[in-house]
């Protein structure tokens, strides 16, 4: 009965031990893990009232809603709590309504209602522009369009990188196109921020490695000459949230207006990892190495 008692210990110390080696291994890239799949809603609605009333060449006015996804697929069904965080984060940048069911038809669903809530908005706009007696069948100001698109770009060192960029238009010269980013750290389950990824985001000395790039990018020796080159907002350049991660470093990234006029474009300053290695949390000090 005691050989019995021992050799059942032992059993129990190495399926303890295996479990905590299954917990504790780290998640280096999803490359081979992931099938990444788009998931799609999209809609165009056009009011009945300017069905009938169009005339002329230019586009009918309508609203336009395109929704492109990215949605993981994980090969083993281990990784299901990380696959549930990442659709998460990702579905809720879209549409900030809660989500329980993180399938593929869950996030479809969840996209549908937002493409349904932005055509709701549309034709309440419309009302309120009859009752104001503009006339929605001669003007194709009246249009709305929103397309969304994201791509993964980066992949290593327990870090995932995704870059969306959103184009909108509601009336005027021109649609607005902005990109923005989520960092997700993959053994941590969590998204990725300045303050977590370095120990004072507002350090003087890493903004003045920003302004640095940005003075080099744009052939300059002072912050006051870049107001000349259309950099009119330097001075709200901060360490931005809107970052992603490559295989060198990490770039930053300024939309129209936040630094430039428009057709300056948008603003890309990359930083290498052995730049910004000063200036990790512990977590990421890790990432200095990669850059050496």
């Amino acid at each position: 009965m005691k050989g019995n008692r021992v050799i059942g210990a032992l059993v129990g110390t190495l399926l303890l031990a295996q479990v905590s080696c299954t917990k504790s291994k780290q998640i280096d890239s999803l490359d081979g893990l992931v099938t990444w799949e788009a998931v799609e809603a999209s809609t165009e609605y056009i009011d009945p009232y300017v069905l009938e009333e169009w005339e002329g060449d230019d586009a009918m006015p309508s609203c336009k809603v395109d929704i492109k996804m990215s949605y993981p697929t994980f090969s083993d069904n281990n990784y299901t709590e990380i696959r549930d965080s990442l659709v998460k984060s990702i579905a809720q940048r879209i549409y900030p309504a809660p989500l329980e069911d993180f399938s593929k038809e869950g996030v479809r669903a969840h996209l549908e209602k937002y493409v349904e809530e932005q055509v709701g908005d549309y034709k309440l706009d419309l009302e309120q522009a009859k009752k104001l007696n503009f006339d929605v069948g001669s003007y194709s100001v009246f249009s709305r369009e929103y397309e969304y698109s994201d791509s993964i770009t980066y992949s290593e060192h327990g870090i995932l990188s995704l870059i969306s960029k959103t184009i909108e238009y509601s009336g005027g010269a021109h649609a607005n196109q902005f990109a923005s980013t989520l960092n997700y750290n993959l053994n941590d389950k969590a998204l990725i921020t300045v303050s977590s990824l370095f120990k004072e985001p507002n350090d003087e000395d890493l903004l003045d490695l920003l302004f640095n790039a940005l003075m080099h990018s744009f052939e300059v020796e002072t912050r006051e000459e870049l107001e000349y080159k259309g950099v009119f907002n330097y001075h709200a350049l901060e360490v931005t949230n809107n970052l992603y991660f490559d295989k060198d470093g990490i770039t930053f990234y300024y939309n129209p207006y936040e630094l430039a006029t428009y057709s300056t474009g948008p603003i890309e300053l990359h930083l290498s990892y052995d730049e910004l290695a000063p200036y990790f949390t512990n977590e990421y000090k890790r990432l200095g190495k990669h850059g050496e």
